[in-house]
């Protein structure tokens, strides 16, 4: 893997909003934009390296596609959520591990939160269980954030897996199949024939619950 030289983040007015931005120099010859996963706030650039000595270029590069880029980012997590959100909530019961709970009348936003909550209090908890059984050799921190395209991250660098919202409302066994998949990464990067050879042993059943998870079928 080649190295990148990082440059001091810096900040950018982008559509009257500051937003923090970090640039990556590498040996490439385009522009990638993207938004970080991790705050869904700062932009992030790879640049060429000949950038290094023109500037002018990455501001040019942020000023024509940041504004769209961080668009479509917000709007992409935000329709998944709400498309999904007539399966999971009736307007008085809410799914939560594969059942129904009563949670009243709510907006979308208010469940959203409500996910996120009841979800990250879960996952530390059933993923410290799953760590200790599979032999994980660290505690990894855990996270939960709205995604339209992963159920889960696992963050190897910083010891950090984060899981979808939606997670929390399959039923037990589709989670820990969900938490199985991201630990395995802590042994094995890729999803090779040793990857899956370590999730089959702790779930026997994972391509049923693969599939269930990945055609949103919750229970």
């Amino acid at each position: 893997m080649k190295k990148a030289v990082y440059v001091i983040d810096k900040t950018y007015e982008i559509n009257g909003v500051l937003h923090p931005v970090r640039v990556s120099f590498r040996r490439k010859r385009g522009f990638v934009l993207r938004v970080s996963s991790k705050d869904k706030k700062t932009l992030l650039v790879s640049a060429p390296r000949y950038a290094m000595m023109c500037p002018s270029e990455v501001d040019w590069a942020i000023s024509k596609h940041a504004a769209r880029i961080l668009e479509n980012s917000k709007k992409n997590s935000a329709c998944h959520f709400e498309s999904e959100l007539p399966k999971i909530y009736d307007g008085k019961t809410l799914l939560i591990l594969g059942k129904k709970e009563e949670v009243g009348s709510r907006s979308p936003k208010d469940i959203e939160g409500f996910l996120m909550k009841v979800g990250l209090s879960y996952f530390i908890k059933r993923a410290s269980e799953w760590a200790r059984i599979m032999g994980v050799p660290y505690a990894p921190s855990i996270r939960v954030r709205t995604m339209s395209t992963r159920f889960g991250v696992n963050h190897l660098a910083r010891h950090v897996i984060t899981f979808t919202t939606l997670a929390i409302c399959y039923a037990p066994e589709i989670v820990d199949y969900l938490i199985i998949h991201e630990l395995a990464h802590c042994f094995v990067r890729g999803h090779q024939k040793d990857f899956y050879a370590i999730v089959k042993k702790y779930d026997p059943q994972y391509k049923i619950h693969s599939r269930k998870l990945k055609k949103g079928i919750y229970v």
